[in-house]
This record gives structure tokens, sequence and C-alpha cells, in this order.
């Protein structure tokens, strides 16, 4: 928990706070992979769109307009 929080307040001098708190929210995607490949946990449709609808806000967040 601690580790995360450094991580995150060190983010925020190199990111604007929207993308910051955007990519650190998707930490959800890790513990989904992980209760996956560990727990044996269901990987239903809702899960899987769930997961690309946060990677992609992830990705247009990320994104840089010229």
């Amino acid at each position: 928990m601690a580790l995360g929080s450094i991580c995150f307040v060190l983010s925020l001098a190199k990111l604007p706070v929207g993308m910051a708190t955007a990519i650190s929210a998707s930490y959800v995607l890790l513990v989904l992979f992980l209760s996956w490949i560990f727990l044996d946990e269901s990987m239903s449709w809702m899960k899987i769109a769930g997961t690309l609808l946060t990677i992609g806000g992830v990705a247009l967040l990320s994104w840089e307009q010229k």
C-alpha cells in the first residue's frame, strides 16, 4: 500500500492529475488478471468488456494530440 501511494505521488510530478488518477485506478485490471490465474475466477463477458473499456479509456487519456 505504501509503495503504491509513493508511486502515485511521484507520478503527479510528471503527469497531469487526471491522467495519473485514471492510470492508478486501473489497478483493478491487475487484480482481475491475477485472480483469474491464481484463484481460478471466471471471466464473464461483462468482465472482459469492462477490461477492454478500461484499457481504451486509459489509452485515450494517454494519447497526445498534436
